[in-house]
């Protein structure tokens, strides 16, 4: 089986990113068991969960970047594989800090070789005039011929591309998301909400966009994954979180029945009285510096709430770790986010939330205030609780 050795790579970590994307690339296609960063990832996480038990409940970048399994990868090789893929592992943490990031980056390559672009930006004057700015909610971006330019290269590129590229950045390689590089494809298809500019030059610019997946798509919903799934999730339903769900107008008086608690995974349908009413909400995305992801945080989530009603989806299931979007629901005496479950990030102080976004209360409070009541708001929430 013929391997290209990068033991080198490791003692010249000035070596072209791209000379090393494109090497496994190539490898990928030669070799005989390791055909994607998937199958590579999986056979060393399985053994790594094995070999150090307390890390089973860890989400993946927990699993990798712990000391011991940093330490175990350098020392260790996967033994029924080439020996190439031992020298990639060890040439990713110098190069990356562990094979997750390192698969990242190569998905991003991919997309920036097949344009031959680079990683520049070419917008320096993004508008926080919310005229500027178009949304859509778009039923199969597969299906849209347009192309579309990002803050993150220099080229336009199909609008599955420039999705798949800001989800690569902004959620991926920023928040280390590493489990949506399992099913990066879903950011090539279905519907998609989008919001974008058009510059001076007639340029459209895309800068934030989100998976929209209705109950149709419910096996594809994240909740199914097991990281979100379990008895490592604590719920939260109570008398009054029922009430509230009751109350939006979509789910039956079955709700009302105090025996449900993590009942949503398995039986969701038999309490709501129109399926197609649902949805989830996944990889919503915003680019640019902090101050214009905040921007873009607030106004692309009041053109999304919009986009929703519009589309007859009322509520969604939405699972999120962002503490801003917390801080924000929690600022205001509105029905906003009824959370139904939780849990910490390897016994951190750092939680994930599950629950219910009710749209039309979350738009009608984002109509009724603007960007720097949203962002007072919630930082005065955030600090709140460090109190």
């Amino acid at each position: 089986m013929p391997a290209v050795s990068i033991e080198c790579y490791v003692e010249n970590s000035a070596i072209s990113h791209e000379q090393l994307f494109s090497d496994i690339r190539e490898q990928f296609k030669e070799d005989d068991i390791i055909h994607s960063f998937n199958e590579l990832v999986t056979l060393r996480k399985n053994e790594l969960i094995q070999i150090y038990p307390g890390l089973r409940n860890g989400n993946l970048a927990t699993i990798f970047e712990a000391p011991q399994s940093i330490n175990h990868i350098k020392k260790q090789a996967i033994k029924s594989i080439n020996l190439y893929w031992h020298h990639l592992e060890k040439t990713a943490i110098e190069l990356f800090g562990d094979i997750l990031a390192c698969w990242a980056h190569y998905e991003r390559f991919c997309i920036l070789h097949k344009y031959k672009a680079i990683p520049i930006s070419l917008f320096s004057n993004v508008p926080y005039d919310e005229s500027k700015y178009r949304s859509e909610m778009i039923d199969r971006i597969e299906n849209d011929e347009r192309k579309f330019y990002t803050l993150y290269c220099n080229a336009s590129l199909t609008l599955t591309d420039a999705n798949t590229l800001i989800n690569i950045n902004s959620l991926i390689i920023d928040q280390k998301w590493y489990e949506m590089l399992f099913s990066i494809s879903l950011s090539q298809e279905s519907r998609h909400f989008i919001l974008y500019y058009t510059d001076n030059y007639n340029r459209l610019v895309l800068v934030s966009a989100s998976l929209i997946q209705g109950w149709d798509k419910r096996k594809k919903w994240l909740s199914f994954e097991p990281f979100f799934q379990g008895k490592h999730w604590k719920s939260c339903i109570t008398e009054d979180s029922r009430s509230k769900l009751y109350h939006l107008g979509i789910f039956n008086d079955l709700v009302l029945n105090d025996n449900i608690t993590l009942w949503f995974e398995d039986s969701l349908k038999d309490y709501i009285k129109d399926p197609s009413n649902v949805c989830e909400i996944v990889r919503f995305s915003v680019c640019g510096s902090k101050y214009l992801r905040l921007f873009l945080l607030y106004f692309a989530q009041k053109e999304l709430m919009k986009r929703l009603v519009e589309s007859h989806f009322y509520v969604s299931y939405m699972i999120t770790d962002q503490p801003f979007f917390m801080s924000f629901y929690q600022s205001t005496d509105d029905i906003c986010y009824i959370i139904d479950s939780y849990r910490s990030i390897q016994n951190s102080k750092y939680y994930i939330f599950k629950g219910f976004l009710d749209h039309k209360t979350v738009g009608d409070k984002l109509t009724r205030s603007n960007f720097k009541e949203f962002r007072l708001a919630a930082i005065k929430s955030l600090r709140n609780k460090d109190d």
